[in-house]
C-alpha cells in the first residue's frame, strides 16, 4: 500500500510539474508574441508617422498636375498646372505656381440666308498664392489669385457670352481660391495629391469648381 501510495504521489507530482512547464511555456510564448506585436505596432506607427511628415531637409516640393474645371455655360474644360510649395512648419506651407485652362464656346447665326458656326477659344493663366494647412487626414488651402484671359475673336453682343463672362479681356484680375485635398506619399520623394477646388477669377460671373490630380517631388 505504501509503495503504491508513493508511486501515485510521484505520478501526481510529475503531472503537476509537466503542467507547470506547459503553463510557463505558454506564458513565455504569449509574452514573446505580445512583445513581437508591440514592436511591430510601434514600427508600423513609426513608418506611418515618418511617411506623413517630410524630412527636415526636404522643405521644397515641385509639382505638375492636371484636372477638369466645371464652368457655367462652358461645361467641362481641361486644367494644367505647375506648382511650388515651401514647407514652413509641421502643418503649414505656402504654395504658388502657374495654372492654365482653356474654354471652348460655340454658337451659330444666320447671315444672308446662310447659317454659320463660330467656335471661340478662351485661354486663361492664373497665378495663385495660397496658405496651406496640412492635417493628418486632409489639407486645406486658401488665398488670392491673379488671372488674365484672352481670346482672338471680337465680342458678339448677340451671343450667350454676356451671360457668363465679365468683360473686358486681357487685363489682370484679382480673385480667390479655396481647395481641399489629400496627401498620399508614394515614396520618400514622390507625393500624390488629389484635390477639389473652387476658384473665383473675376472673369466669370460665377465661381468655377475643379477636380485636380497633382504629382509632387520633394527636394
Amino acid at each position: 500500500m505504501a509503495a503504491s501510495t508513493f508511486e501515485a504521489t510521484d505520478s501526481n507530482l510529475l503531472k503537476q510539474l509537466k503542467l507547470m512547464r506547459k503553463i510557463k511555456l505558454a506564458d513565455y510564448l504569449s509574452l514573446k508574441a505580445i512583445n513581437a506585436l508591440t514592436i511591430l505596432t510601434f514600427s508600423l506607427l513609426s513608418i506611418t508617422t515618418s511617411a506623413q511628415i517630410a524630412p527636415p531637409s526636404q522643405k521644397n516640393l515641385f509639382g505638375v498636375g492636371t484636372g477638369v474645371q466645371l464652368t457655367s455655360k462652358f461645361g467641362i474644360s481641361p486644367v494644367f498646372n505647375f506648382s511650388y510649395e515651401r514647407i514652413l512648419t509641421k502643418h503649414s506651407s505656402i504654395e504658388s505656381g502657374l495654372r492654365y485652362s482653356n474654354y471652348k464656346y460655340g454658337y451659330g447665326y444666320f447671315t444672308e440666308n446662310k447659317y454659320s458656326n463660330i467656335d471661340l477659344r478662351y485661354h486663361t493663366f492664373t497665378l495663385p498664392l495660397l496658405y496651406k494647412y496640412n492635417s493628418k487626414i486632409l489639407y486645406f488651402a486658401a488665398g488670392p489669385v491673379l488671372s488674365v484671359m484672352n481670346r482672338k475673336r471680337q465680342f458678339d453682343p448677340m451671343s450667350m457670352e454676356m451671360q457668363t463672362i465679365e468683360l473686358p479681356f486681357g487685363k489682370l484680375r484679382p480673385g480667390a481660391q479655396f481647395k481641399i485635398g489629400k496627401t498620399i506619399n508614394l515614396s520618400e520623394k514622390l507625393v500624390l495629391e488629389p484635390e477639389a477646388s473652387v476658384i473665383e477669377t473675376r472673369y466669370f460671373k460665377k465661381p468655377q469648381a475643379e477636380l485636380n490630380l497633382n504629382f509632387k517631388y520633394r527636394f
